[in-house]
C-alpha cells in the first residue's frame, strides 16, 4: 500500500500574516519613536495611541495563532496504522494509531465565508470523542478520497 499524507495546514498561512503584520507595526514604531521630536503634540497622542492600539491587539492574536492553534498532519504507515502529528511552533505530539483508537472518520459538510460548500474530514478518537480535524477544502472528491484513504488504512468502511 502506498504512503499517503493528509495535511491540514491552513493556520500556517495566518501565523505567517501576523508575523509580517507585528514586524510592520513594529517598524512603524521605530518610526514613530525615531521622530517623535519633530512630531506635534496631537500627531504624538495619535500615533501613540495607534501603536499602543495595534500592539494590544495584534500580539493576542499572533500568540493565539502561532501558539495555540495546531497543524496537523495525518500519515498512513501501513495497514491498521496511521501517524497523527499534531504540532504547535513550540510543541509537537504524535500519535500513532489504530482501528481501536478510532471512533469515526467522517465528512462535515458547511459553507465557506461566500457561501460556496466546504468540506472537512475529521477522526473522532476513543476514549474522549475528541475530534480531530484533518483535510479541509472546497473539493469534495479529495477530501472523501482522503476519507477513504484512512477508513482503508484501518479498515473501516468507505462512504461516498
Amino acid at each position: 500500500m502506498p504512503k499517503v499524507f493528509v495535511y491540514r495546514t491552513s493556520v500556517v498561512f495566518v501565523r505567517a500574516f501576523m508575523t509580517v503584520f507585528l514586524v510592520g507595526v513594529g517598524m512603524g514604531t521605530w518610526t514613530l519613536v525615531r521622530d517623535w521630536t519633530s512630531l506635534s503634540a496631537d500627531n504624538q497622542r495619535f500615533g501613540a495611541g495607534l501603536m499602543a492600539l495595534m500592539w494590544l491587539c495584534g500580539v493576542p492574536v499572533w500568540y493565539s495563532f502561532s501558539f495555540k492553534q495546531p497543524t496537523v498532519r495525518l500519515s498512513v504507515l501501513g495497514l491498521e496504522r496511521l501517524q497523527l502529528v499534531r504540532a504547535t511552533l513550540l510543541k509537537r505530539d504524535v500519535t500513532t494509531l489504530t482501528a481501536g483508537d478510532l471512533e469515526r472518520v467522517e465528512l462535515i459538510e458547511g459553507r465557506d465565508g461566500d457561501g460556496d460548500p466546504y468540506y472537512k474530514g475529521v477522526l473522532t478518537l476513543k476514549p474522549r470523542a475528541e475530534r480531530v480535524p484533518f483535510i479541509e477544502g472546497s473539493d469534495r472528491g479529495q477530501v472523501l478520497e482522503a476519507i477513504n484513504a484512512v477508513r482503508e488504512a484501518v479498515e473501516m468502511p468507505a462512504s461516498g
